[in-house]
């Protein structure tokens, strides 16, 4: 079975098609993308070859033929067997390579030149090659926030674990399931000091077995080849800080979340969209704003036995624009937004009373599931475009 969204975000998990009642509109086209994964592994020109991606596999072509035997990243190690011809061998040099690599050639130690990036060498049938690439743990940051991180091991992502909690599916746009609701505490880890891990994040994430466990850190996370991970909640993306975490930064799960400006997942059975004279941004982040006199507005759900808080994304650059939040007939804010904390984006929490809350939740059933929800909208001004509400919002339980 094949997935059709992937969240990035963490404390999703992956949800998949089913034979014969999931099989949703890009899953085709997602079947036959499978089918080209190989298509870029070598290539061929008279009896030079090409070797560009490290995978188990048999080439053969015009009386030439060879194997290749690895299991990248969790072996270093990989064999290549010359079963016909004459040829000549260019071995692409990875960037994910931790340092040199060691060939062995039917038994003895041999080096090679280095043309273009690759290895290169002459193997005739009945050769035996052996290779050692280092593999070692990266870090790839976002282009848009520097201190953000994934974690790479040999050219693969890694995800931390987060356990199978609540794996309840719901759906959105045309009948496509997706998680129901997103686990995780925060996407900040703490260190003593985050220049360090970002400079040697190899003495924080130390490889146990198959795994990969993280330490230095406030937080205990196990990681693992995202690419295998299939039934489990996950996170890949971490904000590295400094110091330590503050009492009122520990979050809890939401008991709601929706992302403005992602059109299926606002228009699914739960938050059902309600939008006018709007725009929504996916090319820069998400982010949904309203233009003169325009509106929109979701269900979101609340726990009716606790306090309950809305937590909005804004940008520092919106300064001056106006937005009027409502939840049911209770106004959380009405005014131009006057950052001066921060530099890009922020958060902004309102709390949402319970008398609010008896007073305009109503119940609502999705998919056998049923929740108390309340209508929370965003306005900005006859005149004038609103402010941005960005990347998610979230509805918290206290």
């Amino acid at each position: 079975m094949t997935t059709y969204f992937q969240p990035m975000a963490g404390g999703y998990f992956k949800v998949f098609s089913r034979p014969y009642d999931k099989f949703w509109c890009c899953t085709g086209s997602g079947m036959e993308s499978f089918t080209k994964l190989g298509d870029s592994a070598v290539y061929a020109c008279g009896s030079d070859f090409y070797l560009e991606q490290y995978l188990s596999l048999y080439a053969e072509h015009g009386g030439i033929a060879f194997s290749l035997s690895c299991d990248f990243p969790m072996s270093e190690e990989a064999e290549i067997r010359a079963e016909k011809g004459t040829f000549c061998l260019h071995l692409r040099i990875p960037d994910w390579a931790a340092g040199e690599i060691r060939l062995n050639k039917n038994g003895t130690a041999c080096t090679a030149d280095v043309v273009r990036g690759h290895l290169v060498l002459l193997l005739s049938a009945g050769d035996a090659l052996r290779l050692r690439i280092p593999v070692g743990v990266r870090l790839s940051s976002l282009p848009d926030s520097p201190d953000t991180y994934a974690f790479v091991y040999g050219g693969k992502v890694l995800s931390a674990d987060l356990g199978t909690e609540d794996m309840r599916e719901t759906t959105t746009g045309v009948e496509v399931s997706i998680p129901a609701r997103r686990i995780l505490a925060s996407e900040r880890i703490y260190f003593a000091d985050a220049r360090d891990v970002a400079m040697h994040p190899e003495r924080y994430l130390v490889r146990e077995g198959d795994g990969f466990r993280l330490t230095g850190g406030d937080v205990d996370y196990s990681f693992g080849l995202h690419y295998r991970r299939w039934r489990e909640r996950y996170a890949i993306y971490f904000c590295f800080c400094s110091g330590v975490r503050e009492a009122e930064e520990e979050r809890r799960a939401p008991v709601d979340v929706v992302q403005p400006g992602y059109g299926q997942y606002e228009a699914d059975a739960w938050h059902e969209l309600r939008e006018e004279n709007t725009v929504s941004v996916t090319s820069d982040g998400t982010c949904r704003y309203c233009r003169p006199g325009g509106s929109f507005s979701y269900d979101l759900r609340v726990d009716e036995t606790k306090r309950n808080v809305l937590s909005l994304r804004l940008l520092h650059a919106d300064n001056g624009r106006r937005l009027r939040v409502t939840a049911g007939d209770e106004v959380l804010f009405d005014g131009r937004l006057n950052d001066t904390m921060h530099e890009g984006l922020y958060r902004r929490t309102f709390p949402v009373f319970a008398e609010t809350i008896a007073r305009c939740a109503r119940k609502k059933c999705v998919g056998g599931e049923e929740a108390s929800v309340i209508r929370v909208c965003f306005e900005g001004a006859q005149e004038e475009e609103s402010a941005r509400v960005s990347e998610f919002i979230e509805m918290f339980a206290e």
